[in-house]
């Protein structure tokens, strides 16, 4: 099988060397598309489901072909097995693109490419509405991606089914949250090791400190393992799903804390972190940045998402005091720590009057943001 992951856009590198330490085999990266490619077979497919923390969603490439006209779509698609993948239960979504190809009405491909599936499969095939796959939420619909450019046609069938930053623990959040992988995938690019000490001074609803905690307790991403798409296609319902993997003890000695000023922010936390089994592992205040005390933690990572601003509808000028707080905090008690910071506007990263380095630029929640570090 050639398998398509997506993750965080500007972190291919980051979730391709993830892959490459749990033993799959790398055949692409492509920057900033937010793609990395890779062959597998059944079992890597459900494994990378299960193991992997940075991967948003896992696809197939079912075929690859050229086409100059609607007839010749149509027949192509028709060759492609999709006995494999859909069943009669199942109603197909498409999302359909192309570029600078003969064939161009994106709404005509995607009719040309059910009838196709039909003519394979002897029976009409059901399109689902964009509302029905919205949430994630019906097990039912196939996501099919065509994607056209100069006539080369690219035919992707999702093996996830629900986002796999979908873990389970955060049922509560706070302004602004991360997802699950892009959190797993910003600490992987700070290099965060295992034992060393991490905090997030603007934690909200935890994720940072949740997904650093998940990591060294090991275990699968996430509460359990859940179900995904593959699993309901009719040539993969045998495949086995994977043994309980162990879950280690928090530790006697706690080396995660958050801060965050709002109250409403740390019960969120707390209740997800408990979700997830792993209050143990961390220590939760209701403080501002100024007022959070690394105790005797021994030097190690500040890993933090403060606030932007437009996603949290502060003043631009409290926003600002807000990233001088966290310099002359940073300044005072953090003398041979590494941080490592999101930012959406150079304004804010020269309030803290610290000296970044710039990394890759990524998306979260919409907003284009620059990851920074200190050397």
């Amino acid at each position: 099988m050639h398998a398509i992951a997506t993750c965080p856009l500007g972190f291919e590198t980051v979730a391709a060397q993830e892959m490459l330490e749990r033993g799959f085999e790398i055949a692409g990266v492509h920057a900033d598309e937010g793609l990395v490619e890779w062959e597998t077979d059944e079992a890597g497919l459900a494994r990378a489901h299960h193991e992997l923390r940075t991967v948003e969603r896992i696809a197939l490439t079912a075929g690859e072909f050229r086409a100059r006209g609607f007839a010749e779509l149509r027949r192509k698609i028709a060759r492609l097995p999709w006995e494999r993948w859909i069943d009669a239960q199942t109603r197909v979504h498409l999302r359909v693109t192309s570029r600078g190809s003969r064939l161009y009405h994106e709404r005509a491909i995607a009719e040309r490419a059910v009838q196709g599936i039909g003519d394979r499969l002897d029976r009409p095939v059901e399109v689902a509405a964009a509302s029905a796959v919205e949430d994630d939420g019906d097990p039912h619909v196939q996501r099919l991606v065509i994607r056209i450019e100069r006539d080369l046609c690219a035919v992707r069938v999702d093996a996830s089914g629900a986002r796999l930053h979908r873990r389970g623990y955060r049922l509560a959040t706070a302004k602004a949250p991360l997802r699950a992988t892009l959190a797993a995938a910003l600490l992987r690019y700070a290099g965060v090791g295992p034992d060393e000490s991490l905090i997030d001074p603007f934690c909200g609803s935890g994720t940072i400190l949740i997904e650093a905690a998940a990591a060294r307790a090991g275990g699968y991403p996430g509460l359990a393992p859940r179900s995904y798409r593959f699993q309901r296609w009719p040539g993969m319902r045998d495949v086995p799903g994977p043994a309980a993997s162990p879950v280690d003890a928090a530790p006697e000695t706690i080396r995660l804390l958050g801060g965050d000023r709002h109250d409403f922010a740390i019960d969120a936390a707390r209740s997800n972190a408990e979700r997830a089994g792993l209050r143990e592992w961390m220590d939760l205040e209701v403080c501002d940045v100024a007022d959070l005390d690394p105790r005797d933690l021994p030097p190690g990572w500040v890993v933090t998402n403060p606030p932007y601003g437009r996603r949290s509808a502060r003043e631009e000028g409290e926003v600002e005091a807000i990233h001088a707080r966290f310099g002359r905090w940073a300044r005072t008690h953090l003398r041979g720590w590494r941080l490592v910071m999101l930012c959406a506007d150079p304004v804010h990263a020269r309030a803290t009057g610290l000296d970044w380095v710039a990394g890759p630029w990524i998306r979260n929640g919409g907003i284009r943001v620059r990851v920074l570090r200190t050397q």
